[in-house]
């Protein structure tokens, strides 16, 4: 803070100014005169003031240590500080980045949230960068509560490199069943329980060979299937199996003629209801039957059926399989 003095010498005609610094801290006196702004003073009072102020020193107590950032810590002390906010100090003068919220990874398809400063501070994989589609829950091959791969392994399930779960099985030459799957127990709250699966079918359509999801009954081992291959119709169809290796009925429910699609099946605790979605965010009601119609299911997810059949089977096909993006099994309450 300055403090400046004009004085007039009139044998002279000249009028010299003279500032004095008088740091607010300083715990200084008051200069005897006060001289008013544009006043022509006496050199006698301006000397005066100076002189009032000539034993006023300011002092500093406190020691920051060395490399470290000094700040007052109040009237006359210092003390080592650090920078907060965006941008932060931590006892040096290096300074670090403060995290967004995000986590450090890729993003498949990312949907994502950035702030007023050009900062990404959400991020979620989804369909971003084409048509938008609902943020996805990542599934992990060791996040299922139960798995089946026909061979007693996990060898069908490959967590991918990029996002989700892959199963696939080689294709069966003979007409034969055998479901892999990767299901979770199923948790119902006051109004119901919903699978909401988003999934690629890696298998061109042709023949049986189904994937989708699947409700079981981990007593009875039957299951009940509504899932997307080429059989009643092209598209989803619904099968029953009174265990994991016997086939007992099946029936068209809509024809879907893309290999990408979001399934949901929600039990209101009386109906089941089977939604499918391009997107997940905009769904179609696309079947509903009573929730305990041929079981009452106590784990719900996802599988696939490498049954291509005899006369149904596909010359040269190697593999069945399909890409897992997003699974999410919750409570409705």
């Amino acid at each position: 803070m300055g403090t400046c003095f004009r004085i007039g010498l009139s044998s002279f005609a000249l009028v010299a100014v003279f500032c004095a610094v008088i740091p607010a801290q300083a715990a200084c006196p008051p200069p005897p005169h006060t001289i008013a702004n544009g006043q022509v003073a006496d050199a006698t009072k301006v000397m005066e003031n100076f002189e009032a102020l000539a034993d006023c020193a300011v002092s500093a107590t406190g020691t920051p240590s060395a490399g470290s950032l000094t700040t007052f810590s109040g009237l006359g002390s210092i003390a080592a500080g650090d920078l907060v906010g965006d941008v932060i100090t931590s006892g040096t003068l290096t300074t670090t980045l403060a995290n967004s919220g995000v986590s450090a990874g890729s993003y498949t398809g990312a949907n994502i949230t950035v702030d007023a400063k050009g900062r990404v501070t959400a991020a979620a994989n989804g369909g971003g960068g084409g048509i938008p589609e609902a943020s996805w829950t990542t599934p992990t091959v060791s996040g299922f509560d139960v798995t089946r791969s026909g061979t007693g392994s996990l060898a069908n399930f490959t967590q991918s490199a990029v996002s989700g779960v892959i199963l696939s099985a080689p294709a069966t030459t003979t007409n034969s069943n055998s479901l892999i799957y990767g299901v979770n127990n199923i948790t119902a709250g006051t109004n119901g329980w919903r699978l909401t699966v988003r999934m690629r079918r890696i298998t061109p359509f042709s023949n049986w060979g189904m994937m989708g999801v699947i409700l079981r009954n981990g007593t009875s081992g039957s299951s009940v299937t509504y899932a997307l291959g080429s059989d009643v119709t092209t598209g989803i169809n619904r099968n029953q199996f009174s265990n994991d290796t016997t086939w007992n009925a099946v029936s068209g429910v809509v024809p879907w003629y893309e290999l990408d699609i979001w399934l949901r099946v929600y039990d209101d605790l009386t109906n089941r209801h089977i939604y499918l979605s391009k997107d997940g965010f905009d769904w179609q009601e696309i079947y509903t039957e009573a929730r305990t119609s041929y079981i009452t299911p106590t784990q719900a997810g996802v599988f696939i059926n490498p049954n291509f059949g005899n006369a149904n089977n596909i010359s040269g096909k190697s593999a069945v399989g399909m890409k897992v993006y997003s699974m999410l099994l919750e409570p409705v309450s």
